[in-house]
């Protein structure tokens, strides 16, 4: 899950540090029970799509000059690469989300950008059930293979189409190098 946050190099607190006072013979000991999680927000690798989200869910971005791209004030946290890199359970990922979710409600800070539907390749195309006739129209429409083949898997989802999209794209691959 992608967060999306109107501040560059946003943090946020996650869970905070749990523990416990342990007696020992010296007095008392704090001991950690539970770390403190941070979700540190990234500046850079920002879409499109989402900086058009963010000056729709936040209005104009404070700070921003107008000549300075708005991309370069905004900052994203994604799940996904966090729980990869820090090799966590997928429970612990949903807690994790669950929390960011939560705290989501009490603040304008940040938002989920939400994914548009691939764009149909041309008008004709639902109606069209030839793979061969597909791929040719795509090539001379000018939207090329590899957007009908994303609209192809979000939507019909036909194997001979999309196996015929690889073959010209694998094909175009070759021709171009």
């Amino acid at each position: 899950m992608r967060f999306i946050s109107q501040y560059g190099n946003f943090s946020i607190q996650i869970f905070p540090e749990e523990y416990e006072m342990v007696q020992t013979r010296h007095g008392f000991k704090k001991e950690i029970t539970s770390k403190c999680l941070i979700a540190h927000f990234d500046v850079g690798g920002i879409t499109e799509l989402e900086v058009e989200q963010a000056i729709e869910n936040f209005g104009r971005i404070r700070g921003v000059p107008d000549n300075v791209p708005v991309s370069t004030r905004l900052s994203f946290y994604d799940t996904d690469k966090e729980a990869f890199h820090n090799k966590w359970t997928p429970e612990f990922k949903e807690k994790v989300e669950q929390s960011l979710l939560e705290k989501m409600g009490r603040g304008q800070h940040y938002f989920i950008p939400v994914e548009r539907p691939p764009e149909k390749p041309f008008p004709s195309y639902d109606e069209i059930e030839d793979p061969s006739e597909i791929v040719y129209l795509a090539r001379r429409s000018g939207f090329g293979v590899n957007g009908v083949l994303e609209y192809e898997q979000a939507n019909k989802n036909r194997p001979e189409v999309i196996e015929a999209v690889r073959v010209a794209r694998e094909d175009e691959v070759v021709v171009g190098t």
